[in-house]
């Protein structure tokens, strides 16, 4: 943010978590407010770290609102190529290291059962499954 932070901009607090799919990190915080209205968004840090800290700001309505718990969720990502173990992110509570859970590429999986299958190893590897049950067909006599 600027050095001059407008009034109804805050820091927010949410629980967070990280995931790493090929390619990019996909950062999600999810919580509530008490209000509704509220406007949530990340900010990636100015600091040129790798990989980039983030802040979690909201902005609070202005005039009237339903006076509710009103939950949200909001997310960011950056580009990463190898493995990140970490993220950092600022909030109303302070600094927070959250634990990236790798997400396996489903794309390369898929493409080593199809080159499997064109080989003739099978698809799956488990068992084939077995006929769906139905009526049992009666003997004819001749």
């Amino acid at each position: 943010m600027s050095e001059r932070i407008p009034k109804n901009v805050a820091l927010c607090s949410a629980t967070y978590s990280a995931q790493q799919v090929p390619g990019s990190v996909i950062i999600v915080a999810t919580g509530y407010h008490l209000t509704s209205g509220f406007q949530v968004f990340f900010e990636k840090s100015k600091i040129d770290v790798f990989p980039p800290e983030f802040t979690l700001w909201h902005v609070a309505p202005s005039g009237l609102v339903a006076q509710m718990v009103t939950p949200f969720s909001t997310y960011t990502s950056f580009s990463a190529h190898e493995a990140i173990e970490r993220v950092i992110i600022h909030d109303e509570q302070g600094r927070h290291e959250i634990h990236i859970t790798p997400v396996p590429d489903l794309l390369e999986h898929f493409k080593i059962a199809t080159k499997r299958e064109a080989n003739g190893g099978g698809g799956g590897g488990g068992p084939e499954p077995s006929p769906r049950p139905g009526p049992t067909p009666k003997k004819r006599h001749a």
